[in-house]
């Protein structure tokens, strides 16, 4: 979880700001007005990302005890399978392990969820400010202030402006698995020995 963390979610943070900040200057030829509309909403899109993760929180963490406790379960009931079977304990052992994986499955679906709010919440900023900003480059083009050749190259990339946002909005649990799991880390870490 820690490595996909590194992998993943902070390369595409990485390349969300880098996306962003390229694409506002290109844009910034086209149309500095519709420019700054998308730019303006790259920190809003940032912030909605921190909040959520900042109340998902909770829900992470007990998502992550249950999922390392479904696991230990698992493991522990595989190594003592054969006693399980001499004490004619394997069925409780069943139903126990299948006790545990439903709470983790409506944990996890929960925690899907949110990560789907969260995607959708993220797509209605995206496409307001896309559209905000297509409507300053009309009145523009309409005033001649602006060229076709321009409109249409600012329109192409106005609609890609926001996918690495978004790619970074479905990195969601990723990002919050591999919090998490750095929490438990350092968390490990500052155990002091005897």
């Amino acid at each position: 979880r820690f490595e996909v963390y590194f992998g993943k979610y902070i390369i595409q943070f990485a390349y969300s700001i880098i996306a962003s900040i390229t694409l506002f200057a290109i844009l910034l030829f086209c149309n500095s007005r519709s420019a700054f509309s998308l730019l303006v909403c790259v920190p809003v899109i940032l912030i909605v990302l921190a909040v959520v993760m900042r109340l998902s929180g909770k829900k992470m963490e007990n998502y992550l005890k249950v999922y390392y406790e479904l696991g230990g379960s698992f493991l522990e009931k595989i190594n003592g399978m054969t006693t399980l079977k001499i004490y004619e304990a394997d069925e409780t052992a069943d139903q126990e392990l299948a006790s545990r994986a439903d709470k983790f499955r409506d944990i996890a679906l929960k925690n899907l969820s949110m990560q789907v709010k969260c995607t959708f919440i993220l797509d209605i900023i995206t496409y307001c400010c896309t559209a905000v900003s297509l409507l300053f480059l009309v009145q523009e083009f309409l005033n001649n202030k602006i060229s076709i050749f321009a409109a249409v190259i600012f329109l192409f990339l106005s609609l890609e402006y926001f996918a690495p946002l978004r790619k970074l909005g479905e990195y969601f649990n990723i990002g919050m698995n591999g919090m998490k799991s750095a929490d438990k880390i350092f968390e490990f870490l500052a155990i002091r020995e005897p």
